[in-house]
């Protein structure tokens, strides 16, 4: 086994949630044409599977579940030994068809709610290759949405000091994953004024 986690009650110490990690293996020939021509020619390519992860019923609907598929993502993106792709063992057909959410919200997720830095759990994966610039512009859209346009704002939401503000700008102009803040403060001027407008009304 590579790892597991645990999400624990700070009050009652119980064990509310949990995941397990194994290393695994894909054939190569299953892979789509355009990702075999950037592997090695060996016949298996590693990868780590995540097994299990639960939640206990009286702790549903808190975001657990998403931190604990944030914290398994960033051990696979941690470990030493090369691992290409995360794969999960969905328990039912129903499972099977459950809508995934997308890594830039489990990422965003982690940041507001459980206090994670942007360096460590975007920058880091993302100079390793395994956070894409769409991923990161995804990121960042849902950050100016929360901060309504304000990049000062969503330095602090991320979990960065105020001096690394320019430092975090720097980065995103560097590799194209700078997002204009100008129409999220449109967004905001309109919804301030259909407000007023239903006010008056």
């Amino acid at each position: 086994m590579l790892a597991g986690g645990q999400a624990v009650d700070i009050v009652s110490r119980d064990v509310v949630g949990f995941y397990t990690l194994t290393a695994t293996s894909i054939a190569l020939d299953a892979l789509a044409p355009e990702l075999i021509k950037k592997l090695p020619r060996y016949p298996l390519v590693p990868a780590a599977l995540l097994g299990r992860i639960a939640i206990a019923a009286s702790s549903q609907g808190k975001g657990l579940g998403a931190a604990l598929l944030a914290d398994a993502f960033l051990r696979v993106a941690r470990v030493e030994m090369g691992v290409y792709a995360m794969l999960v063992d969905a328990k039912d057909e129903a499972a099977q068809r459950a809508p995934v959410t997308p890594t830039h919200q489990v990422m965003f997720e982690h940041m507001l709610n459980e206090g994670a830095s942007f360096w460590s759990e975007v920058y880091e994966p993302f100079m390793a290759r395994d956070l894409t610039r769409h991923e990161v512009r995804e990121l960042v859209r849902l950050g100016l949405e929360h901060t309504r346009g304000n990049y000062k704002l969503l330095v602090s939401s991320f979990n960065m000091p105020p001096e690394d503000y320019k430092k975090f700008l720097n980065f995103l102009r560097k590799y194209q994953c700078h997002v204009p803040f100008q129409r999220f403060r449109m967004m905001t001027a309109a919804m301030s004024g259909r407000s007023v407008d239903s006010a008056i009304a």
